[in-house]
């Protein structure tokens, strides 16, 4: 049986985008939305027709874009598993702004508006839809607090784009519990009282979720204002996930805001490896090392 020839993709490139670069790229303000925007390229040499997979790699708030992609270094050139690595560097949005944002753009978000990182996401990936043989089955996104928040923001707005996910310490605000969870004290709410988040409700897909949380010390706070804690959503997103017809892979663990510490990269790469789009997860007969020494656990979408 053929495999499925991969999401629809009706994404354009800019017309005045520059080519993508291996390295750090810079789009200026006009090109994919109102701000300029940077982000590095991780393209592997292989040939002109070689089918290429993407993964988009979000940072957590605060951390630069260079210590990011130091970082995330990762073969992406194996034979049977070549693939693109996008790692955006944020928009330094503030929540007193308008538009309000958190170092990104992840508090409003619906297919259609303006969002600058769905702005951006669109146009480079239409860019390399110009550039590259690039596999449509085989679209990632993985990222770490902010940027995990980036990657469901994005899974919830395209909801049958990515392959598999890998949201380490995110949230799900397409999910009224989860968005309840946000600022538990009321006190951001009084500091600044139009602030909020809403986003599109999740449509259907069949991705592979792994998710990460890091026990009660894994919360995010703003000016000393706990804005959510990480575990309890993700506690909640096991449900609302597999409810959304999603596989969802939980690795819980007690090392607070931070990666899991029993895997990385390398890792994930062997996870997006298995996981191509509408396929069974071959995790769902057993979590392979070093996921299941990790404690992850593989939660069935529900059908």
């Amino acid at each position: 049986v053929a495999p499925p020839p991969g999401p629809t993709i009706n994404f354009a490139c800019p017309d005045d985008a520059p080519r993508i670069n291996n390295g750090t790229n810079t789009w200026s303000a006009g090109v994919a939305g109102e701000r300029a925007r940077t982000f590095h390229a991780l393209i592997p040499d292989v040939g002109n027709n070689t089918p290429l997979g993407v993964v988009f790699s979000w940072h957590g708030i605060g951390d630069s874009l260079e210590n990011w992609v130091a970082n995330t270094r990762i073969d992406n050139t194996q034979e049977d598993f070549p693939f693109i690595v996008v790692s955006p560097h944020d928009t330094g949005m503030l929540p007193n702004e308008d538009p309000a944002g958190l170092y990104w753009d992840m508090l409003y978000s619906s297919p259609g508006d303006d969002n600058h990182e769905a702005k951006m996401f669109e146009g480079i990936l239409g860019c390399l839809l110009l550039d590259y043989n690039i596999d449509k089955t085989r679209l990632y996104s993985v990222g770490f607090s902010g940027g995990a928040v980036v990657t469901n923001m994005l899974t919830a707005r395209y909801p049958d784009l990515f392959a598999a996910t890998a949201p380490l310490s995110g949230a799900w605000f397409s999910d009224p519990a989860q968005e309840a969870m946000i600022d538990p004290s009321g006190q951001g709410q009084m500091a600044l009282p139009g602030l909020g988040v809403d986003w599109n409700d999740l449509g259907e897909g069949k991705q592979t979720v792994l998710l990460t949380h890091g026990g009660s010390e894994d919360s995010y706070g703003y000016f000393g204002i706990e804005v959510i804690n990480f575990e309890n959503a993700n506690q909640a997103a096991v449900g609302y996930l597999t409810a959304q017809g999603r596989n969802v892979i939980d690795c819980p663990h007690n090392n607070g805001h931070r990666p899991h510490p029993g895997f990385w990269i390398p890792d994930l790469v062997a996870f997006m490896k298995v996981h191509p789009w509408h396929t069974p997860s071959p995790w769902a007969e057993g979590i392979p090392e070093p996921f299941a020494s990790a404690g992850c656990t593989f939660h069935a979408a529900n059908p």
